[in-house]
Formats: C-alpha cells, structure tokens, sequence
C-alpha cells in the first residue's frame, strides 16, 4: 500500500505494468497521479472520495472503466485526459 510521499504527482506516473487500481479507503492527499500508465485499464475509488484532481489519469490510453462514487464533488478539468476508450 502506498501512503504518500514526497512528490505524489509523480508516485504511479508512467507505470509500464499497471492494469488495475483499486482504493480500499479515501485518498488521504487529492493530488496521487496515475498520468501516462497506459496498460490501466480498471480504477475502483473508495467511498468518501471527493475529488479527482486535474490530469489525474491523463494519458491512460486503455482506461475503460471507472467508478465515480456519490461522494465525488470536484472532478478538474483534463481529469480524464488523453482516455479514448473512457465512457463516463
């Protein structure tokens, strides 16, 4: 599990390998960035989550599926960037 760190905008950027992310609880810093991992194909959000940050999944060119839950209030521009398979 990951915690957070130094630089979270760059913690899973451009992860070769990376297929599925799921969040068993709410994201404790809104700024985790997932950009260019272009194998993603599944992300699961916990419940509570309220915001998905600007380019946050910018680049996941496979991302085919998303649960957004009630909870999400601010979803940022270019959130979804660069996701042509996404349907939300």
């Amino acid at each position: 599990a990951y915690d957070g760190g130094y630089d979270d905008m760059k913690a899973f950027t451009n992860m070769k390998k990376l297929k599925t992310v799921v969040f068993k609880t709410t994201q404790k810093r809104d700024n985790i960035s997932f950009r260019n991992c272009k194998k993603l194909k599944k992300v699961v959000l916990a419940e509570g989550t309220e915001k998905i940050i600007d380019k946050q999944f910018y680049g996941c060119k496979n991302l085919t599926i998303i649960n957004i839950p009630k909870s999400v209030k601010i979803i940022e521009k270019n959130a979804f960037k660069g996701c042509p398979k996404l349907k939300l």
